[in-house]
């Protein structure tokens, strides 16, 4: 009983101290998070101390920004009314100015008619300018009708030049052939009449000219001689045929029929057909560009016209600033009776149509100005692209010379290699 005593007594102090260790770890648990909540909430609300103070800042600035408006708009209506005085002040001038404006109405009536004679002269050379656009089209069209004519030549050249590889491949199979079949007739027949026996074709009697072409052509041991192998470039006329024979006439005068340039030719036309066109687009440009120096000279006159007008309209505004107190006590007078007002009446309405016939002009003016220089700009263009064009024609024309160069050499290439092959063969050239 004493073990059984002190056992559950150990036990039971076993269990107090666990919950004890338990409970510390629980109460240690509970204070961390106590603190960093507490310590989360001091951060939040010291964030929150900043921002009402950047916000009292951003309040301080703005009002200090409102006190600088406030002080710009008091400066602004104090201009404004200065303006205002102003405004009234040039009123009263322009209505003497009006008066000053009855004595340039005549001149302005004559460069109104000289006005519009210029726009009759424009508008003929607005007609011009799109003739002129036309025939830049049709050059256009007739550059790229050459250029795919050259195409064509190149592609032409092309296939010939496949034809010819292929023809000397032909001739290099056949070479190799007779050369071998050479070395085989001199080892049959053996060293000492290998060269006379060389060109005799074993078991074949038909052809009766192969002896003397294989007694004339070969060498003793068995060869062809290179100088008569390897002539590709000298001209037909100059070589002798393998049994010792020239060949036929006029063989090389009917390849070269077949290959005649009409198609170069054709181009040659259309391209001095081209330049004929670009010299009168020339001559029409220079007829163009004096028409523009005229033009400019009368519009330089009304400038000057214009501009005397400006100055003594400056001229009588210093005059009424002058005489202002005199005039404006002086209309009374005037105004007395039936006929003073009749008259006052018929100035101010020919006053308002003198303006209103000077306004137009002036629009006009500023319509001629403006037509002016879209002229300037679309002869400027035209002369870039008439640059381009003969660009373009002298490029064409080195590339047709350069493809007319390389298609007379390849005619001649063909025309020796065709005759070779055909002398190779035993046979008579024929037309290609």
């Amino acid at each position: 009983p004493f073990t059984q005593a002190l056992g559950q007594m150990y036990c039971s102090q076993r269990q107090t101290v666990a919950e004890g260790a338990t409970r510390e770890e629980f109460l240690l648990d509970e204070s961390a998070g106590k603190d960093a909540f507490y310590l989360s909430e001091f951060l939040r609300l010291e964030g929150e101390v900043r921002h009402s103070r950047t916000t009292l800042s951003n309040a301080q600035a703005e009002a200090q920004r409102l006190d600088c408006l406030t002080l710009g708009l008091s400066e602004a209506n104090c201009a404004v009314a200065q303006r205002k005085s102003q405004i009234f002040e040039n009123v009263k001038i322009q209505r003497l100015l009006t008066i000053k404006n009855k004595k340039t109405y005549t001149d302005m009536l004559n460069s109104a008619v000289q006005i519009q004679k210029n726009c009759r002269i424009w508008s003929g050379r607005q007609v011009e300018y799109e003739g002129l656009k036309l025939k830049i089209r049709q050059l256009e069209q007739e550059v790229e009708f050459i250029n795919s004519q050259q195409e064509e030549a190149l592609r032409l050249k092309s296939m010939a030049e496949k034809q010819l590889e292929e023809s000397l491949e032909v001739l290099a199979a056949e070479r190799e052939q007779k050369s071998l079949m050479r070395k085989e007739f001199a080892h049959l027949s053996g060293f000492g009449d290998g060269a006379i026996a060389l060109g005799v074709p074993p078991a074949d009697a038909s052809s009766p000219e192969r002896p003397e072409l294989d007694d004339d052509a070969t060498t003793a041991n068995g060869h062809v001689p290179g100088a008569r192998q390897m002539k590709g470039r000298c001209s037909p006329g100059d070589r002798r045929s393998w049994d010792g024979r020239a060949p036929a006439p006029g063989v090389v005068s009917d390849l070269l029929s077949e290959l005649r340039f009409t198609e170069i030719q054709k181009l040659q036309q259309q391209l001095a057909q081209v330049e004929m066109e670009n010299n009168g687009l020339q001559a029409h440009l220079q007829e163009c560009q004096k028409a523009l120096a005229q033009t400019e000279e009368t519009l330089s006159n009304q400038r000057e016209l214009l501009n005397q007008v400006t100055h003594f309209k400056g001229d009588s505004n210093g005059n009424v600033e002058n005489g202002n107190r005199g005039i404006y006590p002086a209309a009374p007078e005037h105004s007395v009776g039936n006929h003073g007002t009749d008259g006052v009446n018929g100035k101010a309405a020919r006053r308002d149509c003198s303006d209103g016939e000077i306004a137009s002009l002036q629009e006009k003016l500023l319509d001629l100005e403006s037509r002016e220089g879209n002229v300037t700009e679309k002869l400027s263009s035209m002369q870039e692209r008439e640059r381009k064009l003969r660009d373009l024609v002298k490029v064409t024309r080195q590339e047709l010379n350069a493809a007319q160069e390389e298609l007379v050499l390849f005619s001649e290439d063909l025309a020796n290699i065709y005759n070779r092959v055909c002398m190779h063969n035993n046979e008579m050239p024929e037309r290609v």
